[in-house]
């Protein structure tokens, strides 16, 4: 995703936003899916905000921040990667879709309280009950390698020039 947006990884901090640049940082979550798969446990598209990522709007005060949220495929059954696979995953993307969104978007889904940490799912159709909005509309779509990237409303396009 730092090729595609042109935004280095964050190398300073270990426990930091993903991509970060002098005028923005960028948090890369993404999400398996098996569309031809009638189960939907395996179309189940949600993404994990974990603790240490719910408050980073106070850590980089005054930066703009995203979420690039990602859906992929693979080209092969999870079942047949081997462990080693697992290092070299981005050969088996068959395709994927991410949509990039304002980090504000995120705020809207509660903090919930695990055994461990407290996180964020986020959802790009939340029930409608639960009065969180939907994911922003599209203003902007590129292809990329295997897929689509988006920016979505309330992202500044200029943020993304290498787009």
């Amino acid at each position: 995703m730092s090729g595609v947006l042109g935004i280095p990884i964050n190398n300073y901090e270990k426990k930091g936003i993903d991509l970060i640049d002098s005028d923005k940082g960028v948090e890369v979550k993404g999400c398996l899916i098996y569309p031809e798969s009638t189960d939907y446990k395996k179309n189940y598209v949600k993404w994990t905000l974990f603790d240490r990522e719910l408050h980073w709007h106070e850590k980089y005060c005054g930066l703009p921040l995203y979420c690039a949220l990602g859906t992929y495929e693979l080209g092969v059954p999870r079942e047949k990667l081997g462990f080693g696979d697992m290092n070299n995953l981005e050969l088996f993307v068959a395709r994927r879709e991410v949509w990039i969104v304002p980090w504000d978007w995120t705020l809207n889904f509660p903090i919930k309280e695990g055994k461990h940490h407290n996180y964020r799912y986020l959802r790009p159709r939340p029930v409608a009950s639960s009065g969180i909005p939907a994911m922003p509309e599209i203003e902007f779509t590129k292809k990329i390698h295997g897929g689509l990237l988006h920016l979505t409303e309330g992202v500044k396009r200029e943020h993304f020039k290498e787009l």
